[in-house]
């Protein structure tokens, strides 16, 4: 898993992946782009996963969930209201929330061009855990993490507006067949843990 981290001394960010392919790397663009508004661009450094637990880096960016353990572990101790299931094994991957779960035959086992007849789903949350602050960018398919991504890196004023008062918030995103940046936004809210 690599990690690309920006920042000096306790402060930093870093987004982790077992491995980036081509969607994630457009979906770290976005991500890198909104970075260099905050800090120097070549503070950017990319660390590998075996030392995500011993940094002292207290911003973190996640992308993807696909067998992305860490990322369904830290949705579950910041205490997201939603849930992602994204198994190799399993035939439907989906988003749950609440009681509605947002569906999509497992992109994995699509062609490209039946994967790109059909709605993908994504999220964009904000979780704080501990002292800990940690930003979660998933699509269940790929056309959904790029669009997630350009979502935090166009919305991110938004986003902060919606956390501002909680420890963490989401953005459920759908995408339509065939589209990566255009959204609508099927719900968002702010929680606490």
């Amino acid at each position: 898993m690599n990690t690309v981290r920006a920042g000096r001394g306790e402060s930093g960010y870093r987004f982790p992946g077992s491995a980036f392919a081509s969607p994630d790397v457009t979906a770290a663009y976005y991500i890198t782009v909104l970075l260099s508004e905050v800090v120097k661009i070549e503070e950017v450094k990319i660390l590998g996963y075996e030392k995500f637990g011993q940094s002292p880096i207290s911003i973190h960016f996640f992308i993807g969930a696909h067998e992305n353990s860490p990322v369904h572990n830290i949705l579950r101790e910041g205490g997201a209201p939603f849930v992602l299931n994204t198994s190799s094994s399993a035939k439907i991957w989906d988003i749950t929330v609440g009681e509605e779960k947002y569906k999509l035959e497992n992109p994995i086992r699509l062609t490209e061009d039946e994967y790109n007849a059909k709605n993908d789903f994504g999220i964009v949350s904000k979780l704080c855990v501990g002292n800990t602050l940690y930003f979660v960018i998933a699509g269940l398919g790929c056309r959904a993490t790029i669009g997630c991504a350009h979502y935090l890196f166009s919305q991110w004023k938004q986003l902060n507006r919606l956390c501002r008062k909680s420890n963490g918030c989401y953005c459920l995103l759908k995408f339509g067949p065939n589209v990566t940046y255009s959204k609508n936004i099927i719900s968002s809210s702010a929680f606490n843990n």
